[in-house]
């Protein structure tokens, strides 16, 4: 008889994303204890399988699926595949700063390139598996039902489309994983220009958004 995995300390999500009281107004769409739960497990797994990936890659250059479960950055546009270790760490960081900010009790917005497609991972991960009652990654932390289960529930939960809609400014890195959109990702190039899409060459990724209000650190390009 196996002995049961010790479940992992959660943050307090109850109480970081607090849900309305019934004094207070409604809100559109609230990003709820049950809805960070999930994502917070999705980024931190793709940390953490991002880091190994990075350690156990290397300078390699992908060419062709080399993961037997698909690793994160096969999982990335063909664009990306022949970036470093340093690149390929900073992805990691990404997702992990915006694990973060959900342990922290803020949203995980976006500050850069690598953190909207780390949340569009995420997001892309939990869609697929819908529907769920206590989220599809749960057992890979070895959490119980009981803990989960703690977590009030509210008609908000789970809704990935608004929460992309909310957390994202726009999908225009997506367009990255059709290979005949490649040369979009320059700014030097006229549709890019006209369509105001911005950097989104590899080596830009970390490049903090305009708009950014949160400081980022990640390791040096060069």
């Amino acid at each position: 008889m196996s002995t049961p995995a010790t479940p992992v300390e959660l943050p307090d999500f109850t109480t970081l994303f607090p849900l309305l009281g019934e004094h207070q107004p409604e809100a559109p769409w609230l990003l709820t204890p049950r809805t960070a739960l999930d994502l917070w497990t999705a980024l931190t797994l793709i940390h953490d399988q991002a880091e190994d990936d990075a350690e156990l890659l290397g300078d390699v250059q992908l060419t062709v699926h080399v993961f037997t479960n698909h690793g994160v950055f096969e999982r990335l546009p063909r664009l990306t595949w022949d970036q470093g270790r340093t690149w390929r760490t900073n992805f990691a960081t990404a997702s992990g700063h915006l694990a973060n900010d959900l342990e922290t009790g803020n949203w995980p917005v976006p500050t850069c390139s690598a953190e909207e497609m780390a949340l569009h991972l995420a997001l892309d991960e939990l869609g697929r598996t819908l529907p769920h009652d206590l989220g599809p990654h749960l057992r890979s932390y070895d959490l119980t039902e009981e803990q989960a289960r703690l977590l009030p529930t509210h008609q908000d939960d789970y809704d990935w489309d608004t929460c992309a809609d909310m957390l994202l400014e726009d999908t225009d890195i997506l367009m990255l994983f059709n290979e005949d959109n490649t040369a979009l990702a320059d700014p030097a190039n006229s549709a890019n220009q006209s369509l105001g899409i911005g950097d989104l060459r590899p080596t830009a990724w970390f490049t903090p958004f305009a708009n950014a209000t949160r400081h980022r650190a990640y390791l040096s390009r060069t």
